[in-house]
């Protein structure tokens, strides 16, 4: 994945028809219309915005919150268990880091060889960054109940069950405590 500053795009070199459909610095969310030279179809277009703005919706809780102390400092419930915002993501973590572990989307795969114990190591700034991407598409799927993949499933339920639980978990989770 490339970041591109959305005051110098379109960029000399850019095609025709790239486009920024969103972004978000963890506190807002920029989003921008899709050309029709892209899209005509308005409706897979208002799909996609709508993939892109809950991606960039959970960048806004995510983002501020990538200190694991920060994290800790949420405790949240979830059918008489009590867990930190932390812990969630320690769970999401260890999903990430099986060797088994499929990325939840299209999208979610430009991120998958930092998801590792080395880089982990050597760069944790690139693998907690690769982690959030990972839990934001997984957000996308639960809300939508499916993503663009390349495995070829129609429910994202049924194609990422442990990732669809943790995403069930938090989003129905109480918040008893915040930074």
């Amino acid at each position: 994945a490339e970041w591109v500053d959305p005051s110098e795009f379109p960029r000399p070199g850019d095609h025709p028809s790239r486009i920024l459909v969103g972004v978000s610095n963890g506190n807002i969310i920029y989003q921008t219309p899709i050309p029709k030279s892209v899209s005509a179809n308005e409706e897979a277009v208002k799909l996609y915005q709508f993939h892109v703005f809950f991606h960039e919706f959970f960048h806004t809780i995510d983002i501020p919150r990538r200190d694991p102390e920060k994290r800790e400092a949420i405790l949240l419930e979830y059918n008489g268990e009590q867990f930190t915002f932390q812990d969630f993501w320690d769970d999401f973590e260890k999903l990430c880091l099986r060797v088994d572990k499929k990325p939840v989307s299209k999208y979610a795969s430009t991120y998958a060889d930092q998801l590792s114990q080395a880089t982990k190591m050597t760069d944790p700034d690139k693998f907690i960054r690769a982690v959030g991407e990972q839990i934001a598409e997984a957000f996308v799927g639960y809300i939508l109940g499916i993503l663009p993949n390349d495995n070829s499933y129609v429910d994202f339920r049924k194609g990422h069950p442990e990732e669809y639980k943790l995403m069930d978990k938090i989003c129905k989770a109480k918040v008893l405590m915040t930074e």
